[in-house]
């Protein structure tokens, strides 16, 4: 696959928050972004890797990089919120896709993992998403919800997973993504206002600790 300027500003835009984590890295004292600033890192070896190898690595990479970004946007979530409840929900619900996606990496052996998976993870990070801006909403009673940086986080991601879903419907196969440029382009304009998303979460909250 060949870095074209919009992935190119997809891989910036996956690198700022990196950057700007590290910048005020006394943000990384709080575990939501301590989290999110460990899924920066991952998301941009997932770029390097994704331009460097062939259809069936791509596919390898896909398979890591959806196990993975579940993962961790449980975590990061799970310390956003404050419900116990809400907590033991996501929880549950990302331990249970962890255990089905390396079942089904070992049934497919992770080349011709099934493509339900992908919009599975998408759908299941939306739906959680929505649980916490629930919680969100309530830890914030007297006080205007968008004076909570981390919801700048959440709305990031929902945008992120519903282009996903989207994408997901519009093919049946990983490599239709990766061959077609108008399908691949849908996935890297989410990325970038996903990624704007966090900047703004990243730059609030350093703005509430100089306060």
């Amino acid at each position: 696959m060949k870095l074209d300027i919009l992935g190119l500003l997809s891989f910036l835009a996956d690198l700022l928050p990196f950057v700007l984590l590290i910048l005020y890295r006394e943000l990384l004292k709080n575990k939501a972004y301590l989290f999110l600033f460990f899924w920066t890192i991952i998301s941009i070896v997932t770029d390097v890797f994704v331009v460097s190898v062939n259809e069936n690595g791509q596919q390898l990479v896909a398979f890591y990089s959806i196990l993975l970004e579940v993962f961790f946007i449980g975590i990061i979530y799970y310390y956003i919120v404050k419900k116990p409840t809400i907590r033991k929900v996501i929880i549950t619900l990302t331990t249970v896709f962890t255990i089905i996606c390396i079942i089904e990496a070992f049934r497919y052996k992770i080349s011709g993992f099934p493509f339900w998976l992908a919009s599975s993870g998408a759908l299941l990070t939306l739906i959680v998403s929505i649980f916490v801006l629930y919680d969100m909403y309530f830890q914030n009673k007297y006080e205007f919800l968008l004076n909570n940086p981390k919801i700048f986080i959440v709305f990031g991601y929902m945008i992120y997973v519903a282009g996903n879903i989207f994408l997901f419907a519009s093919t049946e196969t990983f490599p239709n993504i990766f061959k077609e440029p108008g399908l691949w382009n849908i996935f890297i304009i989410a990325n970038i206002i996903k990624n704007s998303f966090l900047i703004k979460a990243v730059l609030e909250g350093r703005k509430r600790l100089k306060k």
